[in-house]
């Protein structure tokens, strides 16, 4: 027997196997988070590593660290988890002047398992690249075709983007 809970979780629950934090990499490109040796990250599997570390057990050891792009990233095809969803991100980013293709983020239900609503706290989630910012410098890229939301229920959560959506500049 089911409760109401569980019956909706389990019709509504998003797909995992399309998230990019199923599928991140299990190393950066390089460099060793300093300023002087920045992680490298030269495709999307590194770019979720990055959001895995931070949103991780052991962000402590990674949010205030540094990363930059090496190439064009295109995250085309998996749904994006924020870096900083979980923890606020307070490392440096560098864009390197290089461009992210085909972020999505999307909703799947008022009670989605990766960001968006939720409900306990009445309070949403930051959706975008990155998800919370603290002191954090994230800077020198381009997104292309960005998605957040999709959907019309829950697409005005974006209406405040210094409140809920942080992609960079």
């Amino acid at each position: 027997s089911y409760s109401l809970n569980s019956v909706y979780y389990m019709i509504f629950a998003a797909p995992t196997t399309d998230y990019w934090q199923n599928s991140y990499a299990s190393s950066f490109a390089g460099g060793s988070g300093t300023s002087s040796s920045p992680y490298l990250i030269s495709n999307g599997a590194q770019l979720a590593r990055m959001a895995y570390l931070v949103n991780g057990s052991s962000y402590s050891s990674y949010n205030a660290d540094y990363f930059r792009l090496t190439t064009d990233i295109d995250l085309s095809g998996k749904i994006w988890t924020p870096i900083g969803l979980v923890h606020n991100f307070a490392g440096n980013f560098d864009g390197n002047g290089y461009t992210i293709n085909g972020l999505t983020c999307t909703m799947y239900s008022s009670d989605d398992p990766i960001y968006g609503f939720d409900a306990y706290s009445s309070s949403y989630f930051g959706m975008g690249l990155f998800g919370y910012l603290y002191g954090a410098d994230v800077y020198d890229f381009v997104l292309t075709n960005v998605d957040i939301g999709n959907n019309t229920e829950y697409g005005n959560m974006i209406s405040s983007p210094s409140s809920y959506l942080c992609v960079g500049g």
